[in-house]
């Protein structure tokens, strides 16, 4: 509180020690520094604390949402989730069939791998966990093309969501039942 104050009637008295605006705003910028550091820190610190609880209760969406609040603040390959929260999420996709509307399957294998089929036409993929939690997958879309990339998001053991970007997330798709 003490800071708050300080750094409160320091803004009142800048004006009385600028020589010009330059100087006005490296001032003004400085003592908002001073009094957002504490709270950015602190906010920070809890925010660390709710992504350990969210990881353990296994809520990947609200994983994802701590995390993108965490990116705001620190660097990102300083957010450490817990042990094992991978590999839990990596069990709601992972050696499972999912189909689309249209029928086209993905079939995720362990390390990364998978293929993808749609018809009789069968195409290798790999994927990876990033860090938001979405799951990027790189395949050939056709003989004819390059790689094409796409994004998913499992909502739940029996459904996902997925697009060509990690923004757009606007096909479904469903847990194949055999």
């Amino acid at each position: 509180m003490k800071t708050i104050i300080t750094s409160i009637l320091f803004l009142l008295t800048l004006n009385l020690f600028a020589d010009d605006l330059t100087d006005l705003q490296k001032q003004y910028n400085t003592a908002i520094k001073r009094v957002t550091d504490p709270i950015n820190k602190s906010y920070t610190r809890e925010l660390q604390k709710l992504l350990e609880k969210v990881s353990k209760d296994g809520d990947i969406d609200k994983v994802a949402a701590v995390t993108d609040e965490l990116k705001k603040f620190i660097d990102p390959t300083n957010i450490k989730l817990p042990t094992g929260f991978k590999k839990d999420v990596n069990s709601l996709f992972v050696n499972k069939v999912w189909v689309t509307p249209l029928g086209t399957e993905f079939h995720f294998k362990e390390k990364g791998q998978g293929f993808r089929k749609f018809g009789n036409d069968q195409t290798m993929l790999s994927w990876k966990l990033r860090d938001d939690m979405l799951i990027e997958v790189e395949a050939k879309a056709n003989e004819d093309k390059g790689l094409r990339t796409w994004y998913f998001k499992f909502d739940t053991k029996t459904t996902g969501k997925y697009g060509q970007t990690p923004v757009n997330l606007d096909m479904t798709l469903v847990l194949k039942q055999f």
